[in-house]
């Protein structure tokens, strides 16, 4: 809401409808950190209820590498792919360059 509020400041419809095509892209990034995130932290608390220090600090370290991992991917993928992503998400040739720019943010943001 905040993208999109700041973005129709500059009163340009391509700019505009950018932030709403690349918002499924935003949305599965999130949720691939909140696998990581969410799901690791659940297993940490559990695992320090049990009174298992050892075992939560080892699965803090996995979750904390495997976030990096997966954000290096997305990157990396992301950027080698954007013009194509930014097709399946539906930029047209007036607001291709607007989605592959915002896209590459996002991706540089995971």
């Amino acid at each position: 809401m905040a993208d999109t509020f700041s973005v129709s400041l500059t009163q340009q419809p391509a700019m505009i409808a950018t932030v709403t095509l690349c918002t499924p892209i935003l949305l599965i990034t999130m949720s691939i950190a909140c696998v990581f995130g969410m799901g690791g932290s659940s297993v940490i608390a559990r695992l320090l209820g049990e009174g298992r220090k050892e075992g939560a600090g080892k699965i803090l370290n996995l979750s904390t590498y495997a976030m990096r991992l997966a954000g290096l991917v997305t990157l990396g993928l992301g950027l080698a792919c954007l013009p194509q992503i930014a097709s399946i998400v539906g930029a047209d040739a007036e607001n291709m360059a607007y989605t592959c720019e915002y896209l590459s943010h996002l991706f540089l943001g995971a």
